[in-house]
Formats: structure tokens, sequence, C-alpha cells
């Protein structure tokens, strides 16, 4: 069987003018293959049975608000 997945991702931060706050954006891409070759013991226990590929991908988006407390503390909200 041949398994392949790739994926991306990408994100931004977007701070508010002459404030605490700052917003994060970003997207992961995933996409995936599945290619079966079933091998003599699957088709002794599986004669009949149809393999299919599977293909696959999706865009995931995520976003978050940061609110920075002090010069080391920060406050996040997902």
């Amino acid at each position: 069987s041949v398994l392949r997945s790739e994926a991306v991702f990408a994100s931004g931060e977007f701070r508010v003018v002459d404030t605490a706050w700052s917003v994060l954006a970003g997207a992961r891409w995933d996409r995936f293959r599945v290619d079966p070759e079933p091998d003599a013991l699957f088709r002794e226990d599986f004669p009949n049975l149809i393999v299919s590929r599977t293909r696959d991908s999706q865009v995931t988006p995520k976003a978050a608000l940061r609110w920075d407390l002090a010069t080391d503390d920060r406050l996040w909200l997902a």
C-alpha cells in the first residue's frame, strides 16, 4: 500500500495600533492519498472484496486574540 500525506501551514499576526491586542490568523491545508495493494494473505481472507483508492484534502482555518498584559505576560483567547 502507498500512503502519502502533505500539509502546509501559514499564519500571521496583526497588532491593533496603540493597544495591547493582537489578532492571530492561520490556515492549514492537508492532503492525503491511500493506494492499497492487497497481499496474498488479505486476498485469501477476502477474495471478492474490492479495495479502492482514497484521496481527500481539507483547509482548516484558525484564529485567536492575544492581549499583552505586561512585558512577559500574555492572555490568549482562541
